[in-house]
């Protein structure tokens, strides 16, 4: 409960950050894996709305002051089972009188342990613990019955059926090679089923995205150099290289600029971003040819070749240059870092605050390349004549 309530508390005092509607709910009897159920049940008549996302939290281990989350399964699916194995009790002095269930379970906890290490596969992730063994009350008294309890975790139903199976059918088998007077009896303490978090809402909550997710957001940029890069041709053409490549850099100035804002929430964002990459292709387009042509218009045509060569080997050094000092600002600052703190009181980061320093990272780096962009565009006014390139 104590969770509950500090996270309700956050989200109160939050309230500009998120929006729709929270309903903080106790599960009651988690542990014998009724409440839940009973909840679900009783939802509608208590008046309840209806849920478009339902989020749990599970103590467990990790470091303090974090919370993990993970897309597809995130807890297995736990059996357990008390089983009761009968024999017929005797004297200790008399043992050939009687039918040994404390023998008899110790066979079976013995024969149980193989169903992982040799029923499932490798490959498989299983768990079968006995985490109790009761039988008999006195040292030379030999006990009527012995009692089993065990405890299951799978993460596939087709495991998790097999497990149970093999569980009845050893116990069954030690029981008639004990020849005890009848078959065990088996109790379900408690069944829990697979926890499979929805990707989509896990992304959402998350604040995170798939690498597929974040590929899509780059798709702009490829296909706005394919559709535009014959415009940088006609406007070289027009008005030679220099107004093209400043107009380039001006677009890509604007691409970075969008990209910069990562105070705001993920989904305004992934707006930024699409139309960000849609422009960092479009300045690209305008900029890639008028900039070659400035670059060889001063060779004799037999030195074109290499002069090509020599620019675009230029080109991209110039860019890895430009990765590395962006990767390394990024690096120092972000993961490992303690973020660019003095942004905390220029700008209010909406959303999560967990990953603040990476976010105020990426705006920092961004911002060098915003930079980067401007001394470029000082260059080509200071070193590009203005007008058509002559014939």
């Amino acid at each position: 409960m104590t969770w509950g309530l500090g996270a309700a508390h956050v989200l109160a005092n939050a309230r500009d950050a998120w929006r729709g509607t929270v309903m903080i709910v106790f599960q009651p009897g988690e542990e014998t894996a009724q409440g839940a159920s009973a909840m679900a049940g009783d939802w509608e008549a208590a008046g309840l709305p209806h849920a478009d996302v339902v989020l749990g939290q599970h103590v467990m281990v990790g470091a303090a002051g974090t919370v993990s989350y993970r897309p597809g399964v995130i807890l297995s699916a736990a059996d357990s089972l008390k089983v009761k194995l009968f024999g017929r009790g005797s004297h200790g002095s008399q043992p050939q009188t009687s039918i040994d269930p404390v023998v008899m379970a110790a066979a079976t906890v013995m024969r149980l342990q193989t169903i992982v290490s040799r029923e499932v596969a490798p490959l498989d992730s299983a768990v079968l613990t006995i985490g109790s063994l009761q039988a008999g009350t006195k040292e030379n008294i030999i006990p009527d019955d012995a009692t089993i309890k065990l405890n299951m975790r799978t993460y596939d139903e087709g495991v998790r059926t097999h497990m149970l199976q093999a569980v009845k059918r050893i116990c069954c088998a030690e029981c008639d090679a004990s020849g005890a007077p009848r078959p065990p009896e088996f109790t379900t303490l408690s069944s829990y089923p697979l926890t499979d978090n929805d990707h989509d809402a896990t992304a959402r909550v998350g604040g995170g995205l798939s690498a597929q997710q974040a590929g899509l957001l780059t798709l702009g940029y490829a296909i706005a150099i394919i559709a535009f890069i014959r415009v940088g041709e006609k406007l070289l053409q027009r008005f030679g290289p220099r107004r093209p490549m400043v107009w380039g850099c001006m677009i890509t100035a604007l691409a970075i600029a969008l990209l910069m804002p990562t105070q705001v929430m993920l989904d305004t964002y992934r707006l930024l971003a699409i139309v960000g990459y849609t422009l960092f292709g479009l300045g690209l387009a305008f900029y890639a040819t008028p900039s070659t042509d400035a670059a060889l218009s001063s060779l004799p045509m037999a030195q074109s070749g290499s002069g090509a060569g020599i620019y675009k080997m230029a080109s991209s050094l110039g860019a890895a240059l430009g990765v590395a000092i962006s990767g390394a600002i990024f690096t120092a600052l972000g993961p490992s870092g303690s973020g660019a703190q003095w942004l905390e009181g220029v700008i209010t980061f909406q959303g999560r605050s967990d990953n603040l320093a990476i976010r105020e990272a990426a705006m920092v780096a961004l911002g060098f390349n915003l930079l980067m962009v401007v001394a470029a565009i000082a260059s080509i006014l200071l070193t590009i004549p203005a007008g058509k390139r002559g014939k």
